[in-house]
């Protein structure tokens, strides 16, 4: 493990059930079947060039979220090297028009939809992701807390 500091292990999840994250893992399930993904007949193996491929991907899908940040002025949220950069200091999501807005909410739900696959990829349904989730969430605050 990364972590030397893991307890992780004993933590289990708490056992949730939400439908609407089900419903995103099925449909993105249903659109990695559609390309000839069908993660319960994967080997580990193929699992793991999948997430490596999918890996590159969310790389990626972020890179385009940092651009989409800066609104009209792209790239310029975190090049500090640009004109812009120190326009960019003051600025509030707010204050970019409706149409970057949109843009950097659908440049995050890009990231979403390769998250999901990594979650389907080793067959988690909504109640683990939400409970562990839950869990890991409860020993962040808890780390916070014993100064991690």
């Amino acid at each position: 493990m990364a972590n030397k500091d893991n307890t992780l292990s004993g933590l289990g999840y708490i056992k949730r059930h939400s439908d609407d994250i089900q419903l995103l893992l099925d449909k993105q399930n249903e659109l990695q079947k559609r390309l000839g993904h069908d993660f319960k007949a994967m080997s580990i193996q193929e699992v793991a060039m999948y997430c490596i491929y999918n890996k590159h991907c969310l790389d990626d899908e972020i890179g385009e979220f940092m651009d989409a940040l800066g609104g009209p002025y792209g790239n310029a949220s975190w090049k500090t090297w640009k004109v812009q950069h120190s326009d960019m200091r003051f600025m509030r999501i707010k204050d970019l028009t409706e149409e970057h807005i949109t843009e950097l909410k659908y440049e995050a739900i890009d990231i979403l939809h390769f998250v999901l696959n990594f979650f389907n990829a080793i067959q988690m349904d909504s109640s683990e992701v939400l409970g562990m989730y839950l869990s890991k969430n409860k020993e962040n605050h808890a780390r916070q807390e014993r100064k991690y």
